[in-house]
């Protein structure tokens, strides 16, 4: 039937559905078998910028976009992402890429996600923007907060591709501009999680 409010009839399928599927309605009453999805991501990889410990992320430039580097694998079970000269390369297929990148005293922080073309050595073609950061500005004391641009991604790709982060700040800060270091432990700073979905 169909009124719901009214005893409704359902029609059961004819015969039974597969191992880990169930019942959908089409609205009007008729049941039938479907499959549903179990899980969004095949695989998962982090790749970032770890130094060591007491070891700055790095100066930060004016004038322009500048690449973030990249030289450390944090988790890639399924060994879906590789490291070259500060990219991540990807083979094809669909995938959801997270980054961050931490300012210190470098004023308005941004960030975008890029294409580069002949294996990395060629131009850059962006396809997201990070969040803005503000990280307050360069004043020889520690009156301010360190903080993250965080940008988002979904792309899908057909051949192997090279990927980087790249950032742009108002103000350029020696040695921290581009994250404070840890005492105690390995400094991380920019990092990139890559969810595959196909």
């Amino acid at each position: 039937t169909n009124n719901p409010s009214t005893n409704p009839v359902f029609k059961l399928p004819q015969t039974d559905g597969s191992s880990g599927q169930a019942l959908v309605t089409d609205g009007s009453g008729a049941l039938s078998f479907a499959s549903m999805p179990t899980v969004l991501y095949q695989s998962y990889a982090v790749v970032c910028d770890k130094k060591a410990s007491n070891v700055q992320g790095g100066t930060s430039q004016t004038g322009g976009f500048y690449q973030r580097d990249l030289n450390h694998e944090l988790i890639d079970p399924d060994n879906i992402v590789s490291l070259s000269n500060n990219h991540f390369v990807l083979q094809a297929g669909t995938y959801t890429i997270q980054w961050s990148c931490p300012f210190y005293e470098s004023g308005r922080g941004a960030t975008e996600l890029v294409t580069v073309a002949n294996s990395g050595s060629g131009g850059a073609t962006r396809i997201a923007v990070g969040a803005v950061a503000w990280s307050g500005v360069t004043g020889g004391n520690e009156n301010y907060s360190q903080h993250n641009s965080q940008g988002w991604h979904r792309v899908t790709i057909g051949s192997e591709t090279y990927f980087a982060v790249r950032y742009r700040v108002d103000t350029s800060v020696n040695t921290y501009g581009l994250g404070v270091e840890a005492q105690w432990t390995d400094s991380i700073y920019t990092v990139v999680e890559i969810y595959k979905e196909a």
